[in-house]
């Protein structure tokens, strides 16, 4: 191709890209197309005074550090949501997908942008709707399942056996609605970065003894063994004490909801370089390998082997995924069908952020 086709080719592409040189230490920008000129408002001469790292926050650095370093090694395939400073000040945010093209002793990143701002304000009014549709519908739903938990206890003595499962169904399908709203709620809060972590030192010992004496009555309406493996010195965990319960209520209630009666659970804590590790171990049905890609997706809705749904709102993995991540730490699921699951979280030793 000759060089002129290239040019042509560069400059008509319908998303903003750049070729920056690496060896430089900010990355000093060497080509960028019409549409980048465009995106950020700048000329070429002047996009070409400035280095790669001018066009991003300073607050960002360090995660566009991490994000190119991450997409160079293949572990990142697109980051998603980095801001822009445009000339004239305004934040536009952006997908980033970076390349390094070897070239004689250079090291170039060719990197090639998408515009989400649109995209982003308009999940943004979704997300606000969302929260305030649950928020309205909680209280009356609260009020429906009161009233339906009334009659029940002042009127299960005198109905019939009809009427006795009709108030029952009620009552339990208001709990149900009521459990849905809530897990909607936190997720929508989650997603817009409306919640804050209040960051304390946890002994976890303590603290994972008071969660199982918790649990212990659904497992031992299952006769269910639920067991702590800690190390003889077990290290501090800093995090957020109730996102943390909120985290290991999903996980341990799952296990004991897919472990059948007579199986067991143990919770292992490890400490690691840098992070502590958790997992939830249990003997149930294990979990598909195809659903195990799927398991922390929004209203996911596991099946057993006689192909029905576990009740649940589908909400509970995914809401652990994203408060686990909030404190700087990563969750997978490790499972052999027919021989049970481990659920593996990190947390730093120091969170990443404490607000979101």
């Amino acid at each position: 191709m000759r060089f002129e086709e290239y040019r042509q080719i560069f400059e008509t592409a319908p998303d903003p890209i750049f070729i920056a040189d690496s060896m430089q230490p900010k990355g000093c920008l060497i080509d960028v197309n019409q549409k980048m000129r465009a995106l950020t408002g700048y000329t070429k001469e002047e996009l070409l005074e400035m280095g790669l790292a001018d066009l991003f926050p300073k607050e960002s650095h360090d995660t566009i550090r991490k994000v190119f370093k991450g997409q160079v090694r293949g572990e990142i395939k697109e980051a998603q949501d980095l801001p822009i400073c445009k000339k004239n000040g305004e934040i536009v945010y952006v997908n980033v997908s970076v390349n390094i093209i070897e070239r004689d002793e250079e090291r170039l990143v060719f990197g090639i942008l998408r515009d989400v701002t649109e995209k982003r304000q308009l999940e943004e009014l979704r997300s606000d709707f969302l929260h305030m549709v649950i928020h309205d519908t909680r209280g009356p739903l609260c009020t429906i399942q009161l009233a339906a938990d009334t009659l029940w206890h002042q009127l299960k003595e005198i109905v019939g056996s009809e009427h006795k499962k009709i108030l029952e169904m009620m009552n339990k399908n208001a709990q149900v609605l009521i459990d849905l709203t809530n897990d909607l709620l936190d997720l929508s809060k989650i997603e817009a970065g409306m919640f804050k972590l209040d960051i304390k030192k946890i002994k976890p010992k303590e603290y994972l003894d008071e969660i199982l004496e918790e649990m212990l009555l659904l497992a031992e309406h299952k006769n269910i063994s639920l067991d702590i493996s800690l190390p003889e010195k077990p290290p501090l965990i800093k995090a957020d004490p109730l996102k943390l319960h909120q985290i290991f209520n999903n996980l341990i209630g799952n296990a004991i909801k897919f472990t059948p009666a007579g199986g067991g659970i143990r919770i292992t804590v490890t400490p690691k370089k840098g992070f502590v590790q958790f997992e939830v171990q249990d003997t149930g049905c294990g979990i598909p390998r195809k659903e195990q890609k799927t398991i922390f997706n929004k209203y996911h809705q596991f099946l057993t082997k006689k192909d029905k749904a576990i009740k649940g709102t589908g909400l509970g993995l995914a809401i652990s995924k994203l408060l686990i991540e909030a404190h700087g730490g990563k969750i997978w699921v490790k499972s052999v069908p027919g021989k049970g699951s481990s659920f593996i979280f990190t947390l730093p030793k120091e969170p990443a952020l404490t607000n979101s």
